[in-house]
């Protein structure tokens, strides 16, 4: 997919995407984004929050401690009700959500090392 317009909000931005082609009703695709956030080791207190805008049959997010900094208080925040399996390998916490809530906040936090 391509990128059609990135709209700025105050915690970042909203990527428009564009589908390879026309869906159907019923239709199904899978769609892997990956980003990179800048920085967020610096504070004593660093977050990833997001909403999912869409229904979605899983979300699986890696954050990979940079060089001499760890997890520390790792604490995820979700709507009720949702499976999850959170860990700590290594340098990267690993969260992976089964059929996440389209509409709800998701958030993990933790504290610099």
């Amino acid at each position: 997919m391509r990128i059609i317009d990135a709209i700025p909000t105050r915690k970042g931005y909203v990527v428009v995407l564009g589908l390879p082609r026309t869906f159907y009703a019923g239709e199904k695709f899978e769609v892997a984004i990956e980003r990179k956030i800048v920085g967020p080791f610096f504070d004593e207190l660093n977050y990833w929050e997001s909403i999912l805008r869409a229904p979605t049959q899983s979300l699986s997010l890696d954050v990979i401690a940079p060089r001499g900094a760890k997890f520390r208080a790792p604490e995820v925040i979700l709507p009720p009700r949702r499976e999850f399996d959170a860990a700590i390998r290594g340098k990267t916490f690993q969260l992976r959500i089964k059929k996440p809530a389209a509409h709800e906040p998701y958030r993990l936090s933790w504290l610099k090392s």
